[in-house]
Formats: structure tokens, sequence, C-alpha cells
């Protein structure tokens, strides 16, 4: 099976793959397959304190709408560079909050517990195909790495 990354970039499956995008997969034959996946939207910005000043080393999530956070590969993640730059490729259209965090712990974002205080302080987006949006963000502050129920 071949395949195709969000992004256009070609990537390899086996036919033992069980799913595409949000979807269940199966091929029971040994032919080959080709799958071409939509070109993927990016998000590029920056992230500053509240005097304007980069802010390095945080790290910059695309949290899907409700609907698809149980598709892991929907989220999106990236740490902004020394100048607090960021760019998130390869992602699927659709809705998202983008969110970001000076400390946190990795995949943190995909518990629905830790995001909840945060839900309202992520910026919407909705990315077509092929899209890019600018942003610019503040990093949240968060007690402490993945602290739930404190």
């Amino acid at each position: 099976m071949v395949v195709k990354a969000a992004d256009g970039a070609p990537c390899a499956a086996r036919s033992s793959c069980t799913s595409v995008g949000d979807r269940p997969f199966s091929d029971n034959s040994s032919r080959i397959i080709r799958l071409y996946a939509a070109l993927g939207a990016r998000l590029v910005g920056t992230v500053t304190d509240e005097t304007g000043l980069p802010v390095a080393g945080v790290v910059v999530v695309a949290v899907p709408d409700v609907e698809h956070r149980k598709n892991s590969q929907r989220f999106k993640s990236e740490t902004a560079d020394q100048y607090g730059r960021f760019v998130i490729r390869s992602i699927a259209p659709g809705e998202y909050k983008v969110f970001c965090w000076e400390s946190v712990e990795s995949q943190a974002w995909e518990d629905p517990e830790f995001l909840m205080p945060f839900e309202d302080k992520g910026i919407k987006v909705e990315v077509r195909e092929d899209e890019a949006k600018n942003l610019n963000l503040a990093p949240l502050q968060n007690k402490g790495p993945k602290e739930i129920g404190n």
C-alpha cells in the first residue's frame, strides 16, 4: 500500500492498516492500493509574552473539534523556536482550538480532563485543504505537568 500524508509527502503503510483518517479500513487482498490524502493545512505564527518579547520552547497545540478528539492523529503540536516562531504542518481540514503552554506533559492535551480548564482560552480556527493561517499567541499558565483534579 502506498499512502501520501496530509501534506502530500509520501509514506508507506501495510495492508494490515485498520483505519484511514477517521474511517475503518480493511483490505484482504494482496494488490497494491494507492491512497492520496488531501493536502494538509498549516498554522504559522509567533508566541510572545505580555511585553511582546518572543517566548522560546513553548508547546503549541492544534486540538480538533470535539467530534474528532477520539482520533489522536488529529491532534498536532510543535515547539516554538528561539524566536517564538512555530509551524504546524499536515493538519486535516476542519475546526480546531489552538493552545500553547510553557510547561505541559507530552500529549496531556488529549486528556479531556486536562483540557477542560483551558477550553475557553483556546483560539478557534477553521482550516481548509492546503491553507496556511497566521496566529499570534501568548502562552497559557499551567500549574504543572498534567495536574488533574487539583
